[in-house]
C-alpha cells in the first residue's frame, strides 16, 4: 500500500532500528516507545486485522515476540513486571507490540493518557519520539540476529 507507514519502513522507505527480520516478518523499535525498547513486530505482507492472519504467520509473529521479550527481560530487566505483548493499534497494518513493563500503565501507555469529560483521551502525538541514538544503543542490546 502506497501510504502505509509500516508498508514504507518494511521497503526500507522510512528509516528504522531493526531487532529482527526473517522473509516474513520484521521486528523494529517503536519510535514513539511507551518504554525504552517498545518494539513492534511487523508482517512483510499488508494485512489490516490480526485476525485475518493466516494462522500460521500469526503464531510466527507471536514466536518472534516470545524470543524478543525473553531478550528484553535479560537485557533490559523490566522489574518488578515484565516484558508484556499487546495486539492493537491505530494504523491498519497489523503490528504485535512488545514492551519492557516497569509499571502497569506501560502496557496500555497510560501515562500518555488523560481524561476528558468523562472520556479517556489518548493521541499517539502524546509519546515523546524517542532519541535516535538511544534507539541505536537499545537496537544493539535487542538485536535478535
Amino acid at each position: 500500500m502506497n501510504d502505509c507507514i509500516f508498508c514504507k519502513i518494511i521497503n526500507r522507505d522510512v528509516p528504522c532500528h531493526t531487532l529482527y527480520e526473517d522473509d516474513r516478518v520484521i521486528a523494529i523499535l517503536d519510535h514513539r516507545p511507551v518504554r525504552p525498547g517498545h518494539a513492534l513486530i511487523l508482517p512483510r505482507q499488508h494485512i489490516e486485522y490480526f485476525c485475518d492472519l493466516p494462522d500460521d504467520l500469526a503464531a510466527h509473529i507471536v514466536l518472534t515476540g516470545n524470543r524478543l521479550a525473553r531478550k528484553m527481560m535479560e537485557t533490559l530487566d523490566p522489574k518488578p513486571l515484565c516484558a508484556g505483548h499487546v495486539v492493537h493499534g491505530f494504523i491498519p497494518h497489523v503490528h504485535y507490540h512488545v514492551i519492557p513493563q516497569y509499571d502497569w500503565n506501560d502496557i496500555a501507555s497510560g501515562q500518555y493518557a488523560r481524561a476528558e469529560n468523562g472520556k479517556v483521551i489518548f493521541e499517539a502525538e502524546m509519546i515523546p519520539v524517542a532519541n535516535d541514538e538511544e534507539q541505536h544503543r537499545l537496537a544493539q542490546k535487542l538485536c535478535l540476529f
